[in-house]
């Protein structure tokens, strides 16, 4: 990955991490990565948290398999995945999900 591809990435996880400690996730939660592509903020939000519950929502086959296969190889035994797109997520989800939003330190008008 080129440098500045890299600190682009940093800066995103930064900012997204932010907001998920924001919300002050409590044990039992469900924490719920949309658009999770091949992992990278929800396998660190599985770290971060391992008593709450990270479910990875990936449309995309070969992201998805990359997500589920990164969260295995790290023993991340707190994150599951699900393939396919948020409507979709939404009609089996049956405890359904909460968001939590919370003035950004880098861009307050988001």
């Amino acid at each position: 990955m080129k440098k500045e591809n890299s600190l682009r990435k940093r800066a995103q996880l930064e900012s997204l991490i932010w907001h998920v400690n924001s919300c002050q996730p409590k044990p039992g939660e469900r924490i719920v990565d949309f658009g999770a592509g091949s992992g990278h903020l929800g396998l660190l939000v599985a770290f971060l948290y391992p008593d709450c519950e990270v479910v990875l929502v990936e449309p995309n086959a070969v992201r998805y398999e990359t997500s589920i296969s990164r969260a295995k190889e790290l023993g991340l035994g707190n994150c599951t995945g699900f393939m396919g797109t948020l409507d979709e997520f939404a009609m089996v989800d049956e405890e359904g999900s909460a968001g939590c939003w919370e003035e950004d330190p880098v861009d307050p008008n988001r």
